[in-house]
């Protein structure tokens, strides 16, 4: 069906024919439709089948210009979503420009309040920053008639529900609501209910389907997975690539491995100030950087073209997020290539993801390279963990990390009679460990208050270990100490036949 059938206004259908709009898609037609006999509309479809412009164009379509207040609020979780719906509303209104107002978190407040003075037809805002503007009395929503909620099984997640809320107790002359997403299951239609009375849902593809993206999986160790990951860009060499992981960590830890193996690279998480984040992206679309690191934070809300491969370096713990990742190439009817790295840890989500989505992922043809050792000095974050667990290292890196901090280890009872030695106060707190009993066997040692001593320096030296700026360790040091020196970089280190009970004082207090 085109869009010329639906009987829109002249400048929204000469927009579509520049924006090369010119046939619905499955979605397309029946919001359209629907929408423009004032019904409520509940919408799932795949992410790349033009929900956006679903929902637009009928609010365009609907909008009176001339009245000078805001009359259309659309709500989207993240600022990347925001900022997509403006520059598609942007484009729309070519034509005939309507007033539109963006405003999300992370941007300057007085930019955007001088939008909102002047009386926008349309806002589109993330919840948070909307409830600061609602706070100030910057903006009035009761004005408005239409309401949509974008993404609605993130909005309605326990993160946004109570704003959601507050927001829509505030809108008292809506007129059509309309929320649209990729997965809605019952739980979600069910909280749909409780802000919407009568509806009609739409879905399209009850299946989801991934006919033009081949998707794969690669078996191998968690250790030996940045080895395949540089190997897979290095065998795609025409190809921009789209790299998923699960947490913040281990993008900067990625995007430094990448970066060394001479790729242009860069990255994208949530705490990234949002001018760098527009910058990293606007330099992958225009293909200045060839490799993306990215959470999920991009897996549903950015709009990518001319992406050849998505490596998801983790498994998604979600079932739905695996649909959006690979969701990134294979767009505009081009074929695209998707590979999950899958440690045996994580053969648990992949059979999760298999029974959600009613298919069969395959095993890549790609050989694996069992290199454990190449970047075993790195720690990255497993998708099965709470918390990250450090990849196998050597030998003295495993003693470093292990040594090299005083807390949380327990001292043994030589080195705790040395500190007591080294002047340590008895009012100073002890280690749970080192309370009063038979644990400590110098608990009854008398303190260097009780009776007065020198140190083989001399008085003052003694005297200057107590001044207001600190001890100096190198003022106190006695003939035991004497035994120890400092390598070539400038590190305390003890003879090979030193005494057990200070082997590893100098290596602690240093």
């Amino acid at each position: 069906m085109l869009f010329k059938d639906f009987n829109l206004k002249g400048w929204i259908i000469k927009a579509l024919d520049e924006m090369k709009y010119i046939e619905a898609t499955d979605i397309q037609k029946q919001v359209i439709k629907t929408a423009l006999d004032w019904k409520n509309i509940v919408g799932q479809s795949q992410t790349w089948t033009g929900k956006t412009a679903a929902f637009l164009i009928p609010l365009l379509q609907k909008i009176d210009t001339n009245k000078k207040w805001l009359q259309a609020l659309i709500l989207a979780p993240t600022r990347e979503l925001v900022n997509q719906i403006w520059e598609e509303i942007f484009a729309l209104t070519k034509y005939y420009r309507v007033n539109a107002a963006c405003i999300y978190g992370w941007a300057s407040l007085v930019t955007q309040k001088k939008l909102l003075v002047r009386w926008p037809s349309i806002v589109v805002a993330t919840p948070w920053r909307l409830m600061d503007f609602m706070k100030q009395e910057v903006i009035n929503i009761n004005t408005v008639n239409f309401f949509v909620l974008d993404e609605v099984d993130r909005m309605l997640d326990m993160w946004f529900v109570r704003d959601i809320k507050k927001i829509r107790a505030q809108m008292h002359n809506i007129q059509q609501t309309y929320t649209f997403s990729a997965t809605i299951n019952h739980d979600i239609k069910s909280i749909i209910k409780e802000h919407i009375n009568e509806y009609e849902f739409i879905k399209i593809w009850e299946a989801v389907t991934v006919d033009k993206i081949n998707h794969s999986y690669m078996s191998l160790s968690h250790e030996s997975k940045l080895s395949n990951l540089v190997n897979l860009i290095k065998t795609h060499p025409g190809d921009k690539v789209l790299v998923f992981t699960q947490t913040k960590r281990n993008t900067k830890k990625i995007m430094d491995i990448i970066e060394k193996a001479w790729y242009k690279v860069g990255m994208l998480n949530w705490d990234m100030s949002q001018n760098k984040r527009m910058f990293t992206l606007k330099n992958f679309k225009e293909s200045h950087i060839r490799v993306l690191v990215t959470t999920d934070v991009a897996a549903r809300w950015l709009n990518m073209d001319n992406v050849g491969l998505v490596i998801n370096f983790d498994v998604p713990r979600e079932t739905e997020s695996y649909i959006h990742r690979i969701g990134r190439t294979g767009r505009a009817g081009a074929f695209g290539k998707a590979i999950m790295l899958v440690s045996p840890e994580e053969q648990k989500l992949l059979a999760d993801i298999e029974k959600v989505h009613r298919t069969r992922v395959k095993k890549s043809d790609h050989p694996v390279i069992w290199d454990k050792w190449e970047y075993s000095n790195i720690r990255l974050n497993k998708s099965t963990d709470k918390m990250w667990k450090a990849a196998k290292t050597s030998k003295f890196q495993w003693w470093k990390n292990n040594f090299k901090k005083p807390w949380p280890r327990k001292f043994t009872r030589d080195e705790w009679d040395w500190f007591e030695d080294k002047k340590f106060s008895d009012s100073r707190p002890k280690p749970r460990s080192f309370v009063r009993g038979k644990e400590n066997k110098f608990w009854w040692k008398k303190s260097r208050f009780d009776e007065p001593r020198k140190s083989k320096f001399g008085d003052k030296k003694f005297a200057k270990a107590f001044d207001k700026n600190g001890y100096s360790w190198k003022d106190d040091i006695n003939k035991e100490d004497s035994k120890f020196g400092k390598d070539k970089f400038g590190r305390w280190r003890r003879p090979k036949k030193s005494p057990q009970k200070y082997r590893k004082f100098r290596w602690i207090w240093k």
